[in-house]
């Protein structure tokens, strides 16, 4: 928990301390990014402009933040019950006066504690970053990108939660697949419309910075 937030907030944290030294040039940035075919649609460089605060720190921390706090989810959800599987000290749990049920919800309340916890610290050195680098940008639009990360986080490692019923190993590895290839799939649907129906298998759409401040979310 330590390790993910911290390096989550501190990369946050410098990418906003280099907004300043870029700001001047962003508008020619812009104009580079607008004319790159399937990359520009793909990062929704087309709708948000990184010349504005809250458009670079949607597109260079945004991205970041979503992928990086989705894998601790996901690794979060996917060991807290096949661990108890693959140590062996499953028998033990169940052996004290605990229903399973009981167990199983502690475990994950404790997995949904922490995923709010990282998602207030790193809130929290994000806008102390808006407010050192002193650029203008709408509170509203921020706290919107905010949230959705949080319910972002929380749904992935739910996902994983229920995988972690099932699956007696524990590998990272899968945790870290099952949230690159729901970032994937968004990214897929920015490019082909026609797969804007599957927008309801990956939260990644949602939270999408594109989706919320470009206008383009479909419910």
């Amino acid at each position: 928990f330590l390790w993910w937030t911290g390096g989550i907030s501190l990369f946050v944290l410098l990418m906003m301390m280099l907004y300043p030294s870029f700001a001047g040039q962003m508008a020619g940035l812009d104009a580079l990014m607008s004319g790159m075919g399937m990359f520009t649609k793909m990062f929704g460089l087309d709708k948000i402009k990184m010349s504005t605060l809250i458009g670079f720190f949607g597109i260079e921390v945004g991205t970041v933040l979503g992928i990086g706090g989705a894998m601790f989810a996901a690794i979060l959800g996917l060991s807290a019950v096949s661990r108890e599987e693959n140590r062996r000290t499953a028998e033990f749990l169940f052996s004290h006066p605990l229903k399973r049920s009981q167990a199983l919800a502690g475990k994950l309340l404790c997995m949904i504690v922490f995923i709010i916890l990282m998602n207030l610290g790193v809130t929290l050195v994000s806008w102390l970053s808006f407010l050192v680098v002193g650029g203008e940008y709408v509170m509203a639009d921020f706290l919107r990108l905010m949230v959705s990360q949080l319910l972002l986080h929380l749904q992935v490692g739910l996902i994983c939660f229920g995988i972690s019923c099932f699956v007696a190993t524990e590998s990272v590895g899968v945790g870290i697949g099952v949230a690159l290839m729901l970032y994937i799939l968004n990214l897929m649907m920015n490019v082909m419309d026609d797969l804007k129906v599957l927008r309801f298998l990956t939260p990644f759409y949602y939270a999408d910075y594109i989706n919320l401040i470009g206008g383009r979310l479909q419910c």
